[in-house]
């Protein structure tokens, strides 16, 4: 026959306090912030391809928000099938390059065509996480025992304050995501004779599939 057990009143309290605290901590911890990727500092390992006839060099670096710690950011690459790739363009010729009309893209034999910097941005943005009080609900297996979900007003209180912090905390790393889309974001921005400019580009391709580079 299966024993059931009792928790006694003071014991239940402690299990649901230690409950709440631990969620509120996790919470607390799936927030993230965002690093500055900084297009223009980073070394880009890839020989430039040049175009054909109008002395210009291109490279570019895939898995740029990885390698800044920007994870979150980085899942949605995967999961969107959008990459988000720094390039760089040095033009040695004599015309001004107007982007995305003067450069083509190709991948794997189709041509690619760059988001705009707001289509980009939608991809991007964290959304804000599921609010505590709807992962809460139900039993809680601690230690073998279920504790109900039903804790009257620290449910409340352990749900408001890691959502308001989560949600700052967020908003503040969507913020400089922004700023720095805004800052480096190449499409509709033109490149000069004799300039060489860094920035970013958010393409329908998979990570680290190859590009080549070409004059309209």
């Amino acid at each position: 026959m299966k024993k059931i057990y009792f928790l006694s009143a003071s014991f239940s309290g402690k299990i649901q306090c230690f409950c709440l605290l631990l969620l509120f901590v996790t919470f607390i911890g799936c927030a993230t912030q965002y690093r500055h990727v900084e297009p223009h500092t980073m070394e880009y390992s890839a020989m430039p391809d040049t175009l054909h006839s109008c002395n210009v060099e291109i490279t570019y670096r895939y898995d740029i928000l990885a390698n800044a710690s920007n994870k979150k950011y980085a899942r949605k690459e995967k999961k969107e099938g959008i990459s988000l790739i720094a390039v760089r363009i040095a033009n040695n010729g004599n015309d001004t390059l107007f982007i995305p009309d003067d450069i083509l893209i190709e991948a794997r034999d189709n041509w690619v065509f760059p988001l705009d910097m707001n289509e980009a941005i939608d991809v991007f943005i964290q959304d804000h996480p599921a609010a505590l009080d709807e992962l809460m609900g139900g039993a809680v297996e601690v230690g073998g025992v279920f504790v109900p979900g039903g804790w009257g007003f620290l449910v409340p209180l352990a749900t408001s304050i890691p959502s308001t912090i989560n949600s700052s905390i967020e908003a503040k790393a969507n913020d400089r995501f922004i700023k720095e889309m805004q800052d480096y974001y190449l499409v509709f921005s033109n490149v000069p004779p004799g300039a060489t400019v860094s920035g970013l580009l958010a393409l329908p391709v998979e990570l680290f599939t190859p590009l080549t580079f070409s004059k309209n």
